[in-house]
């Protein structure tokens, strides 16, 4: 034990003992530990990498951090530090990667690490941040990756943004930047990664994202930039990941441009049956994420076209069994949420066809026990989550038999006692929820 280099503890509580056996590890390069209560470092001087996330952390326990002059990578998430903390870590100048999001750090704390010129990915989520903290950021010269959201920051802070030259991903949600924000961004030419989700950004916004010809991932979800955004975004030709949930698009009219696209999110918008047809212009789409538009068992039939792709989510549609049955044409799926509401036991039938299949969702579904037993055939499923599917005792004998089957969700459902302790008692699941 005393020569370990690598060491995972995370989500374990770490008893006194522990911590006294971890403290004389003197070889140990890498820990990680989050939720595991650990608050003494001092001794573990040839770490170069820590991860303490969620460990009820203050600012006295980061005093000791502090020394561990070693460290390039310092991971302090969700803890109960403040920007007092911040001086400890300033001494760590050979850091390149800081997550300290979820905290209260403040333009004071940011002020307190400026220092770190080596500092290339920074995390700083929910941390009571201003435009003004943006700006001493903007010092950081290095920084390729930094995620921003949820401080508030506003369009003055997106300006700040704009002068992180070497900034190659951004990830700035929930920070009300708006239009002026998004147009400052928008000249971030180096940008090969965007997440923008909830900053009102509209359609003129988009306008300005569009010009970052570089983009392969991008998210905008939650801008309300519709249709007109939508075409302008279309223009993004090296695209790989696009993800617009939630911005009120009708016409896909445009998406035969985006011919790189491998990962599509359209979910919560209004697309219909004939939108489907412009999505099965992309012949190199693997997932795709339809859930809650007004998608009927015509749609799922021209989605059956799509026979490259391996994570389908139609949740919250309007398929039917009859559209389970050209979901069925699908061979190559993966992954699959059919989450309808609309889906019987006759519908399953088709889905158990899907001989690749390791992952279904079919929740408040009616499938009944005679559903489960379709399923209990596909021996090659790992996940099921079928909540409210009118499961009952049958169900449950069937379920447990399935001996590949490791993760299963079957809460709010009509199985007894029996049934229940019949899982319960099975040790091969990672997780189960009855």
């Amino acid at each position: 034990m005393k020569n370990l280099t690598y060491l995972n503890i995370d989500w374990n509580k770490i008893s006194e003992k522990s911590k006294i056996i971890l403290s004389g590890m003197k070889h140990l390069k890498i820990l990680a530990a989050s939720g595991s209560e650990i608050d003494k470092f001092s001794r573990l001087d040839q770490l170069t990498e820590l991860n303490v996330n969620w460990n009820r952390l203050k600012d006295e326990d980061v005093e000791s951090i502090g020394n561990l002059k070693n460290l390039t990578l310092l991971e302090l998430s969700g803890n109960e530090i403040s920007k007092n903390s911040m001086k400890f870590i300033s001494q760590l100048s050979e850091l390149t990667k800081l997550s300290v999001g979820l905290n209260s750090i403040e333009n004071e704390g940011i002020n307190s690490i400026i220092n770190l010129s080596k500092l290339t990915c920074l995390n700083i989520i929910n941390a009571n941040i201003t435009s003004e903290g943006v700006k001493l950021i903007g010092k950081l010269s290095n920084l390729t990756i930094l995620d921003i959201s949820g401080n508030l920051i506003g369009a003055e802070g997106g300006q700040y943004i704009g002068e992180l030259k070497n900034l190659k991903t951004l990830v700035a949600s929930d920070n009300e930047l708006g239009v002026l924000g998004a147009k400052s961004i928008g000249e971030m030419n180096q940008l090969t990664s965007l997440c923008l989700i909830g900053n009102s950004i509209g359609n003129e916004g988009a306008k300005y994202i569009s010009q970052l010809s570089q983009l392969t991932d991008l998210d905008l979800g939650k801008n309300e930039i519709g249709d007109e955004g939508f075409k302008l975004l279309a223009k993004l030709e090296k695209l790989t990941n696009l993800d617009l949930v939630s911005n009120n698009i009708s016409d896909l009219s445009s998406t035969g441009q985006l011919g790189l696209l491998n990962c599509l999110d359209v979910r919560k918008n209004k697309i219909e049956d004939k939108g489907i047809r412009n999505i099965c212009q992309l012949s190199g789409l693997q997932s795709l994420r339809l859930c809650a538009n007004p998608i009927t068992s015509e749609g799922a039939k021209i989605l059956s076209e799509m026979v490259q792709l391996t994570n389908l989510s139609i949740s919250e549609t309007h398929i039917d069994d009859e559209g389970a049955k050209f979901i069925a044409q699908l061979t190559t799926l993966k992954y699959l949420d059919i989450s309808t509401k609309r889906i019987t036991a006759n519908g399953v039938k088709f889905i158990c066809q899907l001989s690749k299949l390791i992952s279904l969702d079919i929740n408040w579904n009616n499938i009944g026990d005679e559903g489960v037993l379709y399923i209990s055939r596909m021996q090659q499923l790992e996940t099921l989550n079928a909540v409210y599917c009118n499961i009952g005792l049958e169900g449950a004998k069937l379920l447990s038999e399935m001996e590949q089957l490791t993760v299963l969700d079957v809460k709010i459902n009509r199985i007894p006692g029996e049934g229940i302790q019949l899982l319960e008692n099975i040790a091969r699941f990672k997780s189960l929820v009855v």
